[in-house]
């Protein structure tokens, strides 16, 4: 909202940046900017279209940071959830790295939709039903399958109140989370679901409590505050390393489940193809 300042980063002239405003407002028709005594503002057009072109100008700035960044190297952009980037992934990267040394992995943790038109990432982890990405022209591989069982502590398998069965859940506090990360309805996901889906529907909870994002909800489990509803990738690194376990069944299977995607014109892309296929292979 200043000429002057736009002036002398861009390294022109004042006249030159109203020239160049006054240009585009006449190829709209219609004004961008409001000046009153010498303070500017935008118009309802010129704050929506900069909300839209500030996206754009954004995305170029990351691609270009990014290219400097490599000096030529192969980058392979990445966007996984945070709680699978967190207990899954990252524990793993140091195999990958071992395996593809040339590969300079950039790993963004988010649930933002991804738009592979706009040049942000190259592939993304992302967990839906497989009918979601259908006729979006990306490819999409199941990472095996998913299913949904008590986790806690191992310290919760002694104790005053050992984990022995279901009805000893009455005892502790059940820790779940409400699904902010995906948009599939999952009933065996949640405490009410699992118990019900598990035949123990009847089966008194005493204290419960929410944690969000699933991160968080895993680590409070871990610490042993209490029981949580664990998922099969998500919980698998933590119980390889005794963290985590499941002190009894069944395990439901959930409609949803992590998803390796990737443009269709992409699918031959060398980097993306040692990176998918070494995801599936962990």
């Amino acid at each position: 909202l200043s000429y002057t300042a736009v002036a002398k980063e861009l390294n022109v002239t004042t006249s030159a940046i109203s020239h160049q405003v006054k240009s585009l407002e006449d190829f709209f028709g219609f004004p961008l900017v409001h000046t009153i005594n010498n303070h500017i503002s935008l118009t309802a057009s010129g704050e929506r279209y900069f909300r839209q072109v500030s996206r754009g100008m954004a995305q170029f700035s990351i691609a270009t940071s990014s290219m400097l960044r490599a000096q030529g190297e192969r980058v392979l952009r990445v966007s996984v959830g945070p709680t699978l980037a967190t207990w899954w992934l990252i524990p793993r990267l140091e195999r990958f790295q071992a395996a593809f040394p040339e590969i300079v992995l950039s790993i963004s943790a988010s649930l933002r939709p991804v738009d592979f038109a706009l040049g942000e990432f190259d592939m993304a982890v992302r967990y839906f039903k497989q009918e979601v990405m259908s006729n979006q022209h990306t490819s999409a591989i199941s990472l095996g399958e998913n299913r949904a069982f008590p986790v806690c502590s191992p310290r919760m398998l002694e104790g005053p109140f050992p984990l022995a069965k279901p009805a000893d859940l009455r005892h502790h506090l059940l820790i779940e989370t409400i699904n902010i990360e995906s948009p599939v309805e999952e009933p065996p996901g949640t405490w009410v679901g699992w118990l019900s889906g598990s035949g123990n529907a009847a089966v008194a909870v005493a204290r419960q409590m929410f944690l969000n994002p699933r991160a968080i909800m895993l680590q409070a489990v871990a610490q042993g505050s209490g029981v949580g509803i664990g998922r099969t990738l998500m919980c698998a690194e933590a119980m390889a390393a005794g963290q985590l376990v499941c002190p009894f069944g069944p395990a439901l299977p959930l409609p949803g489940n992590h998803y390796v995607i990737c443009p269709e014109d992409s699918t031959d892309d060398k980097d993306i193809v040692n990176f998918r296929d070494w995801v599936i292979a962990e």
